[in-house]
């Protein structure tokens, strides 16, 4: 947003936190460029007041010393872009004939999926480009050296880490997943719940299309695809907690819904109920009482009468004007 010259004849100039904060002037618009040349700015405010942050923790900066970082960034950035083009190609070549379950949608559209939810994450270019190859060892001839080779260790040890042994069976390779997905790193969590919310995208739209007949493409039925994800959702839990992340979290969350949990309201009784049948669980939310309650086993399969089913998004927006009323 500012040329070279307006940078180099700025007022003030400070780096902190490896961000660039600029002012042309004393009074007027701070901008403040990150390392991936993107541009964010406030108005009319001084420049203390803008960032909250501590004077002394910025470091000033002249205008020839800050083109100097640009120009590293620049470099950089090309860098990463040139092994992002790279595999690109290679997990292209690699799934090439690949499709999608039952689909004639090319694989390859599946990781490149992945790849943009991974950038909407803010994720490093080592964990993009292991978005990208997540499926090469599993699924195709690749081996782990020849990621580390072509791609180093760092991209290696994440598709390695979500990697599963297909000589075992459906429930153990899940189970093991499972359980490292417990204490794994939240690169490596970014990384399944990519991959996961691209799944949950393309097995919601095709179940609104064709219901139940879409558990015949698996090898594992929709009750046992139900406590998977279902795992899978607990395990990431704390990606909720990390503002880059909890967008494609509360996602996921919801396409299990739509596709795993039924929704119902009593309007004479002012209850919604929801109702999981594959992992035998239930609960209902009366007005009033901002807090779901376990719906007894013995009462899962007998709701009132007047119970009738509705759409997920009717059932939160209920939901939500029951709570603004409490408050």
């Amino acid at each position: 947003m500012l040329s070279r010259e307006e940078i180099l004849n700025a007022q003030e100039i400070y780096l902190y936190n490896d961000y660039l904060y600029i002012l042309p002037s004393i009074e007027g618009t701070v901008y403040k460029l990150y390392p991936d040349l993107s541009w964010g700015t406030r108005e009319n405010e001084s420049f203390w007041h803008v960032w909250g942050c501590d004077p002394s923790l910025f470091m000033p900066m002249s205008g020839e010393k800050a083109l100097e970082l640009i120009d590293k960034w620049k470099l950089k950035l090309k860098e990463e872009n040139d092994r992002l083009s790279k595999a690109i190609i290679f997990a292209t070549e690699k799934h090439n004939g690949q499709f999608r379950k039952a689909t004639t949608t090319p694989y390859i559209m599946h990781p490149l999926e992945v790849l943009q939810i991974l950038h909407s994450m803010k994720a490093d270019t080592n964990l993009l480009i292991a978005g990208l190859l997540h499926d090469t060892i599993e699924d195709t001839d690749t081996t782990p050296d020849e990621i580390k080779v072509l791609f180093g260790d760092d991209v290696a040890a994440l598709v390695a880490s979500h990697s599963e042994d297909k000589s075992k069976t459906w429930k153990e390779r899940k189970e093991h997943t499972i359980k490292e997905l417990a204490v794994a790193s939240n690169r490596v969590k970014m990384l399944v719940l990519a991959d996961k919310l691209s799944n949950l995208r393309s097995i919601a739209k095709d179940y609104s299309l064709i219901g139940d007949e879409l558990w015949k493409r698996f090898n594992a039925p929709k009750e046992k695809q139900a406590w998977y994800y279902s795992n899978i959702q607990d395990a990431l839990v704390n990606m909720q907690s990390l503002y880059a992340c909890k967008g494609a979290y509360w996602e996921f969350v919801a396409l299990f819904k739509d596709v795993f949990v039924t929704f119902f309201i009593d309007e004479e009784r002012k209850t919604l109920y929801q109702v999981c049948e594959d992992l035998n669980e239930g609960y209902y939310l009366e007005k009033g009482n901002p807090c779901w309650k376990l719906i007894l086993p013995e009462k899962r399969n007998k709701l009132p009468e007047t119970a009738i089913q509705i759409a997920r998004k009717d059932a939160e927006n209920i939901e939500d004007h029951w709570n603004e009323e409490i408050l």
